[in-house]
C-alpha cells in the first residue's frame, strides 16, 4: 500500500521533475561545476583557516589553563603546607592554653580557697539576700546572737530569722542601696537573755538585685565609747570643780553670815522675849513693878528691836536667795553629770543649754558677758542630752579661750558671748558667737580633725571640737558648721533634726 502511495506522488509529480530535469539539462554544466568548485575551495580554506585559529586558540587556552592548574597545584602545595604548620601551631597553641588554663584553675582554686579562709576569718557576718529579703548566701560572724542555726538561714526570709523591728530596718537601708548605688550604713541592737549586743550593719549592692549586708558586733566598742564619753565628762566636771566649788562658796558663806546675823538677832530678841514672859505672868498675878518695867525698856533697847525688825525679813530673803542659787548650781550640775540614756530622748534644748551655762559659769564670768536668746517656741528636740551638755561646754571654753586671746588675762574689758536657738524648719538651730579673735584661714578646714589644735601646749587637747563634730554629725544626724571673721569672733552652728526617725 505504502508503495503504491509512493507511486501516486511520482506520477502526478512527473511533469515538474520533468521540466526541472531538462532545465538542467540545457544549463552550462561544466561552469556551474568550476564554479561549484570554486566556492568549494574558497569554503575549504575559509575553514582550514578557521580551523587553525580555532587549533591555535585552543592551544593557548591549554597553555593558560595548565599554568592555571600548575598555578593551583602550588597554591593548593603551600596552603597544604600552610595550613600543615597552622594546625601544628594550633596545637602548640591549645596545648600551651590548657596549661595555661590549667595554671589559672588552679590558682583561682586557691585563690578561692584563699578568699573563702580570708571570708570566714573576718570577724563580721555576711548576709547575702535578695531585694525581697530571701536570704542566698549567710556566713555567721563574731558576735552575732542567732536566733536560729546558720545552716537554717539559707533560702529562708530575713523576716523570719530576725526580730521584724531589725529586719526591716536592715531590709529598708538594703533597698535605699539598691536604689541609689550608695553604702548605707545604720546600727540596731538585739537583745538576748535580758542583755544588749550592739551591732552595725552596711548594706552595698552586689549584682543588680541582690544587696551583700556586712554585720558587725559593736557591743564591746560601745562599751568603750560610754566608758570614753563617761571619762571624758569626769574630765569636764574635774576640770570645772573648782570653779564649781568657788560658785557654790560664795553664796554658801553668803547664807552662812545671813545664818549668823539672825542667830545674834534671835539670842537678843530672846531676852526680849524672856523680859516679856516675866511682864505678862506679873500682869496676871497683879505683881508689876517699875523694875521689871525699866527690864523690859532695857532689854528692848539693848536688842535693838527696830534695827532688827528692819534687817531679820532681808536676811532671811537674802539667805532664801543663797539657797535658791546653791540649789540652782547643784540642780545644773546633777542635769550635766547625768549619764543620761542610750537612745534619744525628746529634750527642752534651751534647759540643757540653761544648766551647762550655769555650770561653766566660772570659766566665761570673768571674761565675757554671756547672753542668751531663747525660742520660747522650741519643740521638744529629740537628742542624747548628756552628750549635747558636753558640746555646748566645749563651744563655751572655746568661746572664753578666744575672747581671752583678744582682751588679755588682767583686762578690765569683757567680752561677749552669744547663744541662741531657734526652729528652722525640720532642723533646731543653736548657735554660738564669740567676740574672739576669729579662726585664721590656713586652719578652717581641719578644726574638726582630732587632735589638732591652735592652743597652747597644756590648754587644748584637740579632742573637743572632733568629739562635738562626732556627736552632732554622726550620733545625732545633725550639722556643725561655723562662721568666722578675723578679728570679729566665731559663730559655731548647731542644727538638730526634728525627726526622731531619724538615723
Amino acid at each position: 500500500q505504502t508503495l503504491l502511495s509512493h507511486a501516486d506522488v511520482i506520477l502526478r509529480l512527473k511533469p515538474e521533475i520533468d521540466q526541472i530535469l531538462s532545465e538542467s539539462v540545457s544549463y552550462p554544466t561544466l561552469e556551474l561545476i568550476e564554479k561549484i568548485n570554486q566556492q568549494y575551495e574558497s569554503y575549504y580554506q575559509q575553514a582550514n583557516q578557521r580551523a587553525d585559529f580555532y587549533r591555535l586558540l585552543l592551544f593557548g587556552f591549554s597553555i593558560l589553563l595548565l599554568v592555571y592548574i600548575g598555578y593551583i597545584i602550588v597554591q593548593l602545595k603551600q596552603a597544604t603546607l600552610a595550613l600543615h604548620t597552622t594546625n601544628e601551631t594550633l596545637e602548640q597553641k591549645v596545648q600551651e592554653r590548657t596549661e595555661e588554663l590549667t595554671t589559672s584553675n588552679q590558682g583561682l582554686a586557691q585563690s578561692e580557697a584563699n578568699n573563702r579562709a580570708l571570708i570566714h576569718a573576718i570577724p563580721d557576718s555576711l548576709l547575702r539576700v535578695n531585694k525581697e529579703g530571701a536570704f542566698l548566701d549567710f556566713k555567721p560572724g563574731k558576735g552575732l546572737k542567732l536566733l536560729l542555726p546558720a545552716s537554717e538561714w539559707k533560702g529562708r526570709s530575713i523576716f523570719d530569722v530576725l526580730p521584724a523591728e531589725i529586719a526591716e530596718k536592715i531590709m529598708s537601708h538594703a533597698k535605699r542601696s539598691l536604689e541609689n548605688q550608695h553604702t548605707q550604713v545604720f546600727k540596731f541592737q538585739l537583745s538576748q537573755n535580758k542583755q544588749a549586743y550592739h551591732y552595725e550593719g552596711r548594706a552595698v549592692t552586689c549584682g543588680e538585685a541582690e544587696i551583700l549586708t556586712i554585720v558587725r558586733d559593736i557591743s564591746e566598742q560601745k562599751s568603750l565609747e560610754d566608758q570614753l564619753q563617761r571619762a571624758q565628762k569626769l574630765e569636764s566636771i574635774g576640770q570645772l570643780a573648782a570653779g564649781i566649788a568657788h560658785e557654790i562658796n560664795t553664796p554658801t558663806q553668803y547664807v552662812g553670815d545671813n545664818t549668823r546675823f539672825l542667830q545674834d538677832g534671835f539670842h537678843d530678841l530672846s531676852a526680849v522675849l524672856q523680859k516679856n514672859a516675866q511682864l505678862v505672868e506679873a500682869c496676871r498675878s497683879n505683881t508689876l513693878s517699875t523694875n521689871l518695867l525699866n527690864e523690859m525698856e532695857a532689854a528692848i533697847h539693848q536688842a535693838d528691836i527696830e534695827y532688827l525688825s528692819d534687817e531679820i525679813p532681808k536676811a532671811i530673803e537674802q539667805a532664801l536667795i543663797g539657797v535658791e542659787r546653791i540649789s540652782k548650781i547643784v540642780h545644773s550640775m546633777k542635769e550635766f553629770a547625768h549619764p543620761g540614756s542610750a537612745e534619744k530622748k525628746a529634750t527642752n534644748l534651751n534647759q540643757a543649754i540653761e544648766s551647762t551655762i550655769t555650770v561653766a559659769c566660772n570659766e566665761w564670768k570673768y571674761i565675757a558677758e554671756l547672753e542668751t536668746d531663747f525660742a520660747p517656741e522650741l519643740p521638744l528636740v529629740p537628742c542624747l542630752v548628756g552628750e549635747f551638755n558636753q558640746v555646748i561646754l566645749n563651744l563655751i571654753i572655746n568661746a572664753t579661750h578666744a575672747i581671752a586671746d583678744v582682751i588679755g588675762k588682767d583686762s578690765a574689758l569683757k567680752g561677749v558671748i552669744k547663744i541662741s536657738t531657734r526652729c528652722q524648719q525640720n532642723w533646731a538651730e543653736i548657735r554660738v558667737t564669740d567676740s574672739g579673735t576669729g579662726i585664721p584661714e590656713a586652719v578652717r578646714e581641719n578644726i574638726f580633725d582630732p587632735f589638732f589644735t591652735t592652743k597652747e601646749v597644756g590648754k587644748g587637747s584637740g579632742q573637743g571640737l572632733a568629739i562635738s563634730h562626732a556627736v552632732i554629725v554622726e550620733k545625732h544626724g545633725g550639722q556643725l558648721t561655723f562662721e568666722t571673721e578675723m578679728g570679729h569672733g566665731t559663730t559655731f552652728i548647731i542644727r538638730l533634726p526634728l525627726d526622731i526617725t531619724n538615723d
